[in-house]
């Protein structure tokens, strides 16, 4: 076992916000999906992924396990205090506190991390190609602007998700992608198939929301391709274990 080492957002460093993005190594968690796993699957009991939160909180700096929703694949947005309850069924959640870390898990689908200096709002974003396809990225954009985020202030963190060296996807998959205009460039007919850049969709979500190109991160690593340091559903199918995306605005900030 070791500490984790999990990929961190250097823009959010720049503006005294946490960003992180764990990969699959540092944690207890036993074969197939080993190491640092945050689901009850692959051989990973709740004590395991327990501990990985444990060991993350230490390695961060966190001050509390982040808030998780039942993730299902579709655009709810969730406004998160400390009164919400446990299992909340949404895709991305926001909140304007401090100290009050957001998480959201994956295995290839695409993790995305707001924040608005300005306003203290943060939020995190699971988006799959169903969630991408409903424009979850610009839907949240849109409920921060609401909240009393600036788009032109906003700050976007993307990290790794399977790239489109290795997402293939089928015809109805891409029209149901390219019915948002943003998105037709970054689809590809491929023979019988198609390849799909699910990083460069929501990127093009972000931008026609009104974010400004320079405050977009993004963390170009594939899941599906590097096996020893990230859980792949793609590759792996139900052995795959699953990463977390953390943001918190500290108290300080």
């Amino acid at each position: 076992m070791t500490r984790p080492h999990p990929l961190r957002s250097a823009l959010f460093a720049q503006h005294g916000l946490i960003g992180v993005f764990t990969t699959r190594q540092g944690g207890i968690s036993p074969p197939p999906g080993n190491s640092l796993n945050f689901a009850p699957v692959a051989g990973s009991g709740a004590e395991h992924v327990a501990e990985n939160l444990r060991l993350l909180r230490l390695s961060t700096g966190l001050s509390r396990s982040p808030i998780r929703l039942r993730q299902v694949h579709g655009d709810r947005i969730i406004a998160i205090d400390e009164r919400n309850p446990s299992g909340i069924k949404g895709d991305a959640m926001f909140t304007g506190q401090a100290n009050l870390p957001l998480a959201i898990q994956t295995a290839d689908c695409l993790p995305i991390l707001l924040a608005d200096p300005g306003s203290g709002l943060i939020a995190a974003i699971h988006a799959g190609w169903r969630g991408t396809a409903l424009g979850i990225a610009a839907q949240t954009v849109r409920r921060l602007r609401r909240a009393g985020a600036r788009a032109e202030r906003i700050l976007a963190s993307v990290g790794p998700c399977i790239g489109p060296c290795c997402f293939t996807i089928d015809t109805p998959c891409a029209e149901a992608l390219a019915r948002r205009t943003e998105h037709q460039p970054f689809i590809r007919r491929l023979a019988q198939k198609f390849q799909a850049d699910l990083a460069g969709m929501n990127i093009a979500q972000l931008c026609t929301e009104g974010l400004i190109s320079a405050h977009i991160e993004h963390i170009q690593r594939c899941t599906c391709c590097e096996a020893e340091h990230f859980f792949s559903y793609r590759r792996d199918g139900d052995a795959a274990g699953r990463q977390l995306a953390v943001v918190v605005r500290p108290s300080c900030s």
